[in-house]
C-alpha cells in the first residue's frame, strides 16, 4: 500500500466513527460488514480501501443483515454501492469509480450464475429455497455451498 493511502483512510475512519457512533470499525484482511458486532471490517492493504470502507458502512446504515436466497445477495451489494456513491461519496467528498462498482457487483453476478448452472445440463436453475436449485430444462435439483468467498460447489439431491 502506498504511503499516501493510509493517512487519507485514518482521517475517513476517524470522520465516520464521530458521524456513526455506533458503528465499530476493525482492521482485518477481508473486508466485509458484521451485523452481530455491528462492525465493519476493513482491509486497508485493497486496492480502494476508502471505497470499499464506505460500501461496507453504507450495508450497516442500510440495516443489512442476511438475505435468504441468493438473489437477494445481489440486491444487498448493489444497494450499498448505490448507498456509498449517492449519500456517503458526496458526504466525505470521494468519488467512487462506476466501473470499480461494476467489477465489484459482477463478482456477485458471476458467483450466483456459477451456482444456478445445473450440474446436469448447464442450464441455469432456480433457487428454490435457500442454497437449493432446480432445473428447469432436466428436473435435476442440486444444494449449493453457501460463502461469497469459497469455491462454488453443487451436490445433487437424490
Amino acid at each position: 500500500m502506498e504511503d499516501t493511502k493510509l493517512p487519507k483512510l485514518n482521517s475517513l475512519i476517524k470522520k465516520i466513527k464521530s458521524d456513526y457512533p455506533h458503528i465499530k470499525i476493525k482492521e482485518s484482511d477481508l473486508s466485509h460488514w458484521s451485523s452481530k458486532s455491528e462492525t465493519v471490517f476493513i482491509d486497508p492493504n485493497e486496492d480502494e480501501p476508502e471505497w470499499i470502507l464506505l460500501h461496507e458502512l453504507s450495508h450497516g446504515i442500510l440495516g443489512h443483515s442476511g438475505f435468504e436466497k441468493d438473489i437477494e445477495l445481489l440486491k444487498i451489494e448493489r444497494d450499498a454501492w448505490e448507498y456509498a456513491k449517492k449519500v456517503l461519496s458526496p458526504k466525505y467528498k470521494i468519488k467512487i469509480d462506476e466501473d470499480y462498482v461494476q467489477d465489484q457487483l459482477d463478482t456477485y453476478r458471476d458467483w450466483l450464475h456459477k451456482k444456478s448452472l445445473c450440474p446436469i445440463c448447464e442450464a441455469n436453475g432456480i433457487e428454490t429455497k435457500k442454497n437449493e436449485y432446480h432445473c428447469p430444462i432436466c428436473n435435476n435439483s442440486w444444494n449449493t455451498n453457501t460463502g461469497t468467498q469459497k469455491q462454488i460447489r453443487r451436490y445433487k439431491i437424490k
